[in-house]
C-alpha cells in the first residue's frame, strides 16, 4: 500500500500551503516519528476503503499536531522560556492483562496487543469461551455480544490469520451481493443447517461437512474459499449477519470452520488465513483452536437477536 507516500505527499502539501515552511530537518524527523500502519479491514461492518480514508485524514491530522510539537523544540530559543518537554506523540499499543471475574484474562478492545495467557470471551457474549494464546497476538474487536476476534501481525492478505468466535443465525443469500439479502426462508437452527448452507453459499468453493468435536460438543467442520476474482466481486465477501453487521472476507481468504451445538447454541469458530500466510502461523492458530474451551449458556440467557 502506499499509505507512507500518501502521508508524505499529504505532510509536504499541507507545508507548501502556508506562509512559511518549516527547515527540511524539522519535516523529515516528523516523517520519521509517524508510525507506519498497515491496512487493516474492519471486522464486521465497513469496507477497506472507508477506515483507510480515515486513517490518512487521522495521520495527516496527526502529522499537524507533530509537526507543531517538533518546529516548537527544534527551533532556536527566542529568550522566552526553556524549550517545552512534551510527550512523544506515537503511541504504541496498549497490553491488557487484566484479570476477568473468573481470574482469566479480559479480552482487550479493538487493535490492542494481549499478553500471552488464557482469555475469556464473556458477557454480552451467551456463551464463556476460553482460549490461549502465545506472543505476538491482538484483539480486533474486544469482547462484544458478536462474540470476539483476535489476529496475529495482521488479519489481512498476504500472509494475515486471526479467528472469529461468533454465533450465526442466518446467512446472505449471495456473498457477493449482500442487497439480495439473506437466505429467504431463513436457514434451520442446527449445525447441518448451517453447515449446507456455507457449503452452497454462491461464489464458494467448500470441503463437504465432517463431523467433529470441540471441548465435548459435537459439531460440523468445512473449510471454504472464494471462487470469484476482484474483478468479478469487487466487494468483500459477505458471509453472515452479526448484531455488529456483517461478517466481510476477502476474496482471497481461506476459511477452516467449526460449527458446534453448545446446549441448543449453535456457536461459529472461524479460523481464517491467506496464501502467503506460513506452516509455523498455521500450527499457532491451529493450537489456538486446539486451547479452545466452552461452557454452555446460563440459565435464562439466549442469543442476542440480530437487527
Amino acid at each position: 500500500m502506499s499509505t507512507d507516500r500518501d502521508v508524505t505527499r499529504i505532510v509536504r502539501s499541507w507545508l507548501e500551503e502556508g506562509a512559511t515552511a518549516l527547515p527540511d530537518r524539522v519535516l523529515d524527523t516528523v516523517l520519521d516519528q509517524l508510525p507506519a500502519t498497515p491496512q487493516r479491514r474492519a471486522w464486521w461492518p465497513a469496507r477497506r476503503s472507508n477506515p483507510m480514508n480515515l486513517l490518512r485524514i487521522a495521520m495527516a491530522a496527526a502529522a499537524v499536531v507533530v509537526i507543531a510539537v517538533v518546529g516548537i523544540n527544534l527551533m532556536p530559543n527566542q529568550g522566552v522560556g526553556p524549550p517545552v518537554s512534551t510527550p512523544s506523540a506515537v503511541i504504541s499499543p496498549t497490553t491488557s492483562a487484566s484479570p476477568s471475574a473468573s481470574g482469566d484474562m479480559a479480552v482487550p478492545g479493538p487493535d490492542l496487543m494481549m499478553a500471552p495467557g488464557t482469555y475469556l470471551i464473556q458477557d454480552p457474549f451467551p456463551l464463556r469461551v476460553r482460549l490461549t494464546v502465545g506472543k505476538g497476538w491482538a484483539s480486533w474487536s474486544g469482547n462484544v455480544a458478536s462474540g470476539a476476534a483476535i489476529y496475529k501481525g495482521s488479519p489481512d492478505f498476504p500472509g494475515g490469520l486471526g479467528l472469529v468466535v461468533v454465533i450465526v443465525d442466518n446467512v446472505y443469500a449471495d456473498a457477493c451481493d449482500p442487497a439480495k439479502g439473506l437466505l429467504d426462508p431463513p436457514l434451520g437452527s442446527t449445525v447441518a443447517d448451517l453447515a449446507e448452507a456455507l457449503s452452497n453459499q454462491p461464489r464458494t468453493a467448500a470441503t463437504a461437512p465432517t463431523d467433529v468435536t470441540v471441548d465435548g460438543f459435537s459439531g460440523s467442520y468445512l473449510e471454504y474459499s472464494a471462487t470469484t476474482s476482484t474483478t468479478e466481486c469487487p466487494n468483500d465477501l459477505t458471509r453472515w449477519p452479526t448484531v455488529a453487521g456483517p461478517r466481510e472476507a476477502l476474496t482471497n481468504e481461506h476459511d477452516r470452520v467449526w460449527i458446534v451445538d453448545v446446549d441448543g447454541t449453535r456457536l461459529v469458530i472461524d479460523a481464517f488465513s491467506f496464501p502467503d500466510t506460513t506452516a509455523a502461523d498455521q500450527a499457532e492458530l491451529q493450537a489456538v483452536v486446539d486451547s479452545i474451551q466452552i461452557e454452555p449458556p446460563t440459565a435464562g440467557s439466549s442469543p442476542s437477536p440480530l437487527p
